[in-house]
C-alpha cells in the first residue's frame, strides 16, 4: 500500500489513506494505542488522494476519478465514526482532460473543501493548468466550484500554471490556500 495521508481526532484515533490497488483505495482507522478500528475499502475508479477529519469522528477523503474519461471530476467520500460510507459523490467537472486533488479541510458543520488542479482542453488556452477550489455541503452535495487563472501584478490574467499545495479554514470557514504559480 502506498500512503497518501493522515488525520487524527481529538482522542488521537488516527485514520491512514493508502492506494489498495492502482485504482482502489482503503482508510484504515486505529486507536491511540495502534489497534485497528476499521478497514474501509473505496473501489469506484476513483484515485483518492488527501483526508481530512471533522470534530465527530467522520473521516472525509477526495480524489480524481478513473484517467481513461476525458471528463474528469472530483469525488468526496465521507465514512462514520466505524467505517460505513455515509456519502460517495462525483460531480461533474466539465471540459477538463486532467484533475488532482492536493489537500481538503473539514468545517466544525461537516462541510468539505477540496482544493485541486484541473488542466482545461479548450480553443483559447489548450492545456492551461489552474487551480480549483470545490465546497460540498454536510450531506455530499456540491454548493459551489471556482476555476482560477493566474494573474499578475496588475491583476492581468495570465496563461499560468498553478500548483495547489494547501488549503486551510478559519473558525468562520474562510479558506486560504497555498499554491504555486507559474506564468509562460
Amino acid at each position: 500500500n502506498s500512503p497518501k495521508g493522515m488525520t487524527h481526532d481529538a482522542n488521537f484515533n488516527v485514520a491512514i489513506l493508502a492506494d489498495d490497488t492502482y485504482w482502489n483505495s482503503v482508510i484504515q482507522r486505529y486507536d491511540s494505542i495502534g489497534s485497528p478500528i476499521y478497514t474501509t475499502t473505496l473501489s469506484n475508479y476513483v484515485k483518492y488522494q488527501s483526508i481530512a477529519e471533522d470534530g465527530s469522528g467522520n473521516v472525509y477523503a477526495a480524489g480524481g476519478n478513473d484517467p481513461s474519461s476525458h471528463y474528469k471530476n472530483f469525488s468526496v467520500v465521507k465514512l462514520n465514526p466505524t467505517g460505513g460510507i455515509l456519502f460517495q459523490n462525483m460531480p461533474a467537472t466539465a471540459n477538463n482532460y486532467s484533475c488532482g486533488v492536493a489537500s481538503m479541510a473539514v468545517d466544525n458543520l461537516g462541510r468539505s473543501f477540496v482544493l485541486g488542479t484541473v488542466g482545461y482542453n479548450d480553443y483559447v488556452n489548450p492545456q492551461v493548468f489552474r487551480y480549483t477550489l470545490q465546497r460540498f455541503g454536510a450531506a455530499g452535495n456540491l454548493i459551489w466550484s471556482t476555476k482560477v487563472a493566474g494573474v499578475d501584478s496588475t491583476g492581468n490574467s495570465v496563461l499560468s500554471y498553478c500548483y495547489p499545495k494547501k488549503i486551510l479554514l478559519d473558525g468562520n470557514s474562510n479558506s486560504y490556500v497555498l499554491l504555486k504559480a507559474t506564468s509562460n
